[in-house]
């Protein structure tokens, strides 16, 4: 299945590059939003949807006699595998849809994402910063820790396609409640973006739960244009 979405930045969007420089350094390549940015996002804004959201979204799913979606919390690989050593209840839903450390292909995950890059994006006006990683200890600069960092404009306009190797609609609805989060959640450094979903619900799924529908109607058009859930 196959989400084509738009992410629009509404403030200055610093996105991260290289780092481990000895020199300040001359990007090869533009950097632009990497589709693994978005992808750690989404995971982020799922956990805390789950969180903050719980009561309505226990209701929504108690109507359609479904179970409460399920989340550890944690966005660390090394937490993520001590938060799941010993759940008796296994993977939580988050980490089953995104990914989580695992020795097998177990672990991969369910979602890929991927940047659409064009002509009309590569001319986007960007600026491009240096910065230094400072030790939080110290409170001093590492010797070797340049890294570049890319800001666009507000108003810029990413195209993204959204991979999810499942047609389970838990997994879909999951996806659909990341990506509503993730217009009141942060990207890059504190840059704030909207977002919308360029498919139609029957590209989605047929027989749709209401919740599911909800979702896909109210990220159909931006949110700063939309009505809401």
């Amino acid at each position: 299945m196959i989400l084509n979405v738009e992410v629009k930045n509404l403030s200055s969007l610093t996105i991260g590059g290289t780092s481990g420089l000895e020199s300040a350094d001359i990007p090869m390549t533009k950097l632009i939003f990497p589709g693994s940015t978005l992808k750690g996002v989404m995971r982020t804004s799922l956990h805390l949807a789950i969180k903050e959201w719980e009561e309505e979204l226990k209701e929504e799913l108690r109507k359609e006699n479904k179970e409460m979606l399920t989340s550890c919390g944690e966005i660390d690989p090394a937490f993520i595998s001590v938060a799941h050593a010993n759940d008796k209840k296994g993977t939580c839903d988050v980490c089953s849809l995104f990914g989580f450390p695992s020795p097998n292909a177990q672990g991969r995950g369910k979602v890929s994402v991927h940047l659409e890059v064009s002509d009309r994006l590569e001319k986007v006006e960007r600026y491009t910063l240096t910065r230094v990683k400072i030790n939080d200890s110290t409170q001093t600069s590492e010797k070797g820790s340049l890294f570049t960092q890319e800001v666009y404009r507000p108003g810029t306009v990413f195209k993204f396609r959204i991979e999810l190797n499942s047609n389970d609609e838990k997994d879909l609805l999951m996806v659909l409640l990341s990506l509503y989060y993730l217009r009141l959640y942060r990207v890059g450094r504190g840059g704030m973006v909207d977002l919308r979903l360029l498919n139609d619900e029957n590209q989605l799924c047929t027989s749709c739960g209401e919740l599911t529908k909800k979702l896909i109607k109210a990220l159909k058009s931006w949110m700063t244009e939309g009505d809401g859930l």
